[in-house]
């Protein structure tokens, strides 16, 4: 870590508020940042949650007096730096307060021309009170710290991806000695080049910038990314001369994921490029950190049962429910249903009025559906503009009817952004347990609303449509998801067809990599490759290169008993979207292949292609 070049954090220690009050406002006048504390107890506490630079103590204090604290501060954080004030200095005084290593003791009153110079002296000698270069880099080290968990307290309390992502620009311009500081990231729809600066950045520097992180990412995709947007820069000075190409340059790290990059940070540095730049250490820790937050907020997300944003159910939670449903109306013997929505072009809306203009629509959209619901239903949003309604007692006529409302209803939204009416529609896809329609489980009857929910968005002169009605009119049947299994133990593909769902997934083995490019040749299709790493002639990696050369959207699993945290991380660098461990656990499995499926539907739909019905 290096020094950085900040105001000076400084905690004041005094029972008096006048002196406290006193202090501040003479420190804040001389740029420093003031914390106060009426005692050491109070002073310890604070330490707990914050690194300072300087500590200003005054002995007499009540609960625990100024010695006490030293001891206990400087028992726990040996580097820091701290000045006495006293009203009596005695030769007692002057002793036990070397014998802490404190040197500096100013007696009251204060000329605040004395403070001024003890200040610059403890603070500018590169000794400190410790004798060590290594105690600035520590204190440095502790206000760095601090910042980040201040920053992830605030994470924790919003649990929103778009300012997370945005405010974090902020965040590295407090923490690295920069020009300019900005994160790129991406999730669903969110696409945004976020800059935060002292002065105003030049927009080609801008443009340059946007190039860079747009080949990085390309790269790491493995395809091109659309447009990227322009930069949404805040700068702290509006007036004075902005930050050029000339005499700068811009470090960046990727942000890492799970299997890929979630996104860019820069910092925009003054001067020549020097290998390794001294920044670099700290710009890689932000990095980590910030995917850190990232993936805490998944796991919030994925974990609670109300979403924050419409006050719906979540996914998580209605999937339970629909579980739970089916196994109550297969043994009450009555029928179930499911609603699945999504608004027509509401990419639109965040391209053109912003992510917050977004947000507002889907929280009318969310109250509009509730609106319509009787006690007994549950509505849920399953992610970005996509909601679902369970009807755990389905009427097919009252199904029909709550979608007719909700089309109509929300059709009547007609949101204002901005001075701007937004026409809102929406697209319904409706599944009901009717008997001989080929439903036989409740994730079945989750993808049947969905992939009714396509037929409707693709028809788009109606908004709705049925499961059932597609299938009595014969223009739907259910599909299998197929899934390819390519190893030499026979008993092991046996396994796996046993282990997935007859009814969810049409399974093919075979024992080479031969067999396998042979049928993907003959132009048979697979949504899942399970491939195990010791195949003979020819390995998993190879099978997964070559089965990716013809057919790009088939996602790879490895399936292998020899798997190191190395080799795993290997493995999904040459292209396996996951990794599961033999012998199987049959849940692990299923969710794998269960989530490849998932995966493989983004790749169809990204590329263009996705048909809901064959």
């Amino acid at each position: 870590m290096t020094l950085m070049k900040r105001p000076l954090q400084v905690l004041v220690l005094d029972d008096d508020e006048k002196i406290l009050r006193l202090l501040k406002i003479f420190l804040r006048q001389l740029g420093y940042q003031v914390t106060t504390a009426p005692n050491g107890r109070e002073g310890i506490q604070i330490m707990l949650e914050s690194s300072f630079d300087l500590i200003i103590v005054d002995l007499q204090m009540p609960v625990v007096d100024g010695f006490e604290f030293a001891e206990e501060a400087l028992r726990l954080w040996p580097w820091e730096k701290i000045v006495i004030c006293t009203g009596h200095i005695t030769p007692e005084v002057e002793h036990h307060a070397r014998s802490l290593g404190i040197r500096t003791i100013l007696e009251k009153p204060l000329s605040f021309n004395t403070l001024e110079s003890a200040i610059q002296e403890v603070c500018g000698n590169s000794d400190g009170q410790t004798g060590e270069d290594s105690a600035l880099t520590v204190c440095s080290l502790g206000y760095e710290l601090s910042q980040l968990r201040t920053f992830t307290h605030e994470v924790t309390s919003h649990h929103h991806f778009g300012k997370t992502v945005t405010d974090y620009a902020r965040v590295i311009q407090r923490l690295i000695p920069c020009a300019a500081a900005g994160v790129f990231a991406m999730e669903g729809d969110y696409n945004k080049l976020s800059v935060y600066s002292e002065q105003p950045v030049d927009p080609d520097l801008l443009d340059q910038v946007s190039t860079k992180i747009r080949s990085h990412m390309e790269f790491f995709e493995g395809e091109a990314l659309p447009t990227m947007p322009g930069a949404e820069a805040k700068s702290l000075k509006s007036r004075g001369e902005s930050i050029t190409a000339d005499g700068h340059y811009t470090l960046m790290v990727p942000v890492p994921g799970k299997r890929d990059a979630r996104g860019i940070l820069f910092v925009i540095l003054a001067g020549e490029q020097t290998k390794p730049p001294p920044q670099l250490n700290q710009l890689m820790i932000c990095a980590h950190h910030l995917a850190t937050l990232l993936e805490m907020m998944e796991q919030f997300h994925e974990h609670s049962i109300v979403n924050p944003l419409t006050g719906l159910y979540t996914k998580v939670f209605l999937d339970e429910q629909i579980k739970n449903s089916w196994e109550l109306a297969k043994s009450r013997k009555h029928p179930m249903g499911l609603l699945s929505l999504d608004l027509n072009e509401f990419k639109a809306v965040n391209d053109e009025h912003g992510f917050p203009a977004g947000d507002e629509v889907l929280r009318k959209v969310a109250e509009c559906i509730q609106n319509q619901l009787q006690s007994t239903e549950i509505a849920a949003r399953r992610g970005g503009d996509e909601f679902c309604v369970l009807m755990p007692d389905a009427d097919p006529d009252r199904a029909q009817a709550l979608a007719r409302t909700l089309v109509t209803e929300i059709g009547k939204l007609n949101p204002v952004i901005n001075a701007v009416p937004i026409q809102l529609s929406a697209s319904i896809g409706l599944a009901l347990t009717v008997e001989g329609h080929g439903i036989t489980s409740s994730s079945q009857l989750t993808e049947c609303a969905e992939h009714a929910r396509f037929v409707a968005k693709r028809t788009k002169n109606t908004p709705i449509s049925s499961w059932t009605e597609l299938k009595e009119s014969g223009q739907a049947s259910y599909n299998l998801h197929p899934v390819l299994v390519v190893d030499d133990d026979p008993q092991i593909i046996v396994l796996i067809k046993r282990l997935l769902n007859k009814n969810m997934y049409d399974v093919t083995g075979v024992g080479s990599v031969a067999e396998a490019i042979s049928l993907l040749e003959k132009g048979n299709r697979y949504e899942v490759l399970l491939t195990d790493l010791a195949l003979p002639h020819q390995d998993g990696t190879e099978m997964m290169r070559l089965g990716q050369e013809i057919d790009s959207q088939m996602v790879c699993v490895v399936i292998s008993g020899n798997i190191s945290k190395d080799s795993d991380k290997q493995l999904r660098q040459r292209g396996a979207f996951d990794v599961v461990k033999k012998p199987f656990v049959p849940d692990q499995l299923r969710a794998v292949v269960s989530k490849s499926v998932d995966q493989h539907t983004r790749n169809v739909r990204k590329s263009g292609e996705y048909q809901a019905f064959e």
